[in-house]
């Protein structure tokens, strides 16, 4: 009976989880479009520092090398520090 309750546990984290990252990623396409519509409605009235700055907020937390890789500049500390609490093992000596 336990290894039941033990399922049952794990599959209502695994579900929480796949809502929790899908309401993610609808928060950050539901940011993005308002930016994209703001930026296309600016380009229409002919106010081209207003799309550049609309675009430029969009794309808010990211950083783009010279090579051309994005880097998400809002969430590099976070990822560090989970990063060392989950894996303190494989970092570089």
């Amino acid at each position: 009976m336990k290894r039941i309750y033990a399922c049952i546990a794990i599959v209502g984290v695994l579900l929480s989880v796949a809502f929790y990252s899908s309401w993610k990623v609808q928060s950050f396409a539901d940011v993005i479009s308002a930016d994209l519509d703001a930026a296309a409605e600016a380009i229409r009235n002919a106010d081209h520092p207003a799309a550049r700055q609309a675009l430029a907020d969009g794309a808010g937390g990211l950083a783009v090398h010279s090579d051309g890789r994005f880097e998400d500049t809002l969430n590099q500390e976070s990822h560090q520090s989970s990063l060392a609490v989950a894996a303190p093992s494989c970092r570089a000596a």
